[in-house]
């Protein structure tokens, strides 16, 4: 059990890493490359958000294989956890 929550810490922090730079990408792309604001700000926007749920993701899988390192049983997922 410790390693697959192990495989899932790695992943989501991937995954959290992976948004954060693209959210860093698209604002500096739109630095360098101003765009009318509805169209590039919306990018960056749904970027910065994805980059939120992402870290939001991370953190949540992060305290569950905390828990079950100590030994303690993780809360039960739901069919999409």
């Amino acid at each position: 059990m410790i390693a697959d929550w192990h495989i899932r810490t790695q992943r989501a922090r991937a995954n959290y890493f992976n948004a954060s730079e693209r959210r860093h990408r698209l604002a500096e792309e739109l630095r360098l490359h101003p765009v009318p604001y509805h169209d590039g700000g919306f990018v960056v926007e749904r970027a910065r958000r994805a980059e939120s749920l992402a870290l939001a993701q991370y953190r949540r899988v992060l305290q569950i294989y905390e828990l079950v390192i100590r030994g303690e049983n993780p809360p039960v997922e739901d069919e999409n956890g």
